[in-house]
């Protein structure tokens, strides 16, 4: 699930859902499953780093989420920290840079409207944390796919 999602207010149904929840939420699910397997082999309980976020309530679970965004790299398999950085892994934490990148985008927005119109967000002439335009869906997939560890990746052949 997305940060957004597994937050206090979310989990009260303060939060509307978005397409950007949905992407993120796949590249959480694209992690959880990078992190499981070594050469195409599922590692053993206890050694798979994400095992314990599917059984943490949701608040947890973000607090888990937003500790591994701060601390990628504790997370990159060893097999990746002796050799040439991989491609997939380079992947992985371009794409959570970008997610990074655009939240914290959304926030300093959001902070701007209530420093403008501290009484009512209403009427700001700016979208909140709860909207989202075709655009800036569209943005945010660029970022993805505009990254040089996206560019090598959709070039590798397939039994690579």
């Amino acid at each position: 699930m997305a940060l957004d999602v597994l937050s206090a207010k979310a989990q009260q149904g303060e939060v509307k859902h978005l397409y950007r929840h949905d992407l993120e939420s796949f590249m959480w699910v694209f992690a959880w499953v990078f992190l499981r397997y070594k050469q195409r082999v599922l590692l053993p309980c206890g050694s798979r780093p994400f095992d314990e976020w599917a059984t943490l309530d949701a608040i947890a679970c973000g607090e888990k989420k937003l500790f591994f965004l701060e601390n990628a790299f504790d997370y990159q398999p060893p097999e990746f920290r002796t050799s040439e950085l991989d491609i997939d892994w380079e992947l992985l934490v371009e794409y959570f840079e970008a997610l990074d990148t655009a939240a914290y985008n959304r926030r300093t927005r959001v902070r701007r409207i209530r420093l403008v119109h501290p009484r009512s967000m209403e009427g700001a002439g700016e979208r909140t944390n709860d909207e989202e335009s075709v655009s800036d869906m569209d943005d945010l997939l660029h970022k993805f796919t505009g990254t040089m560890a996206w560019v090598k990746f959709s070039n590798r052949s397939p039994s690579q």
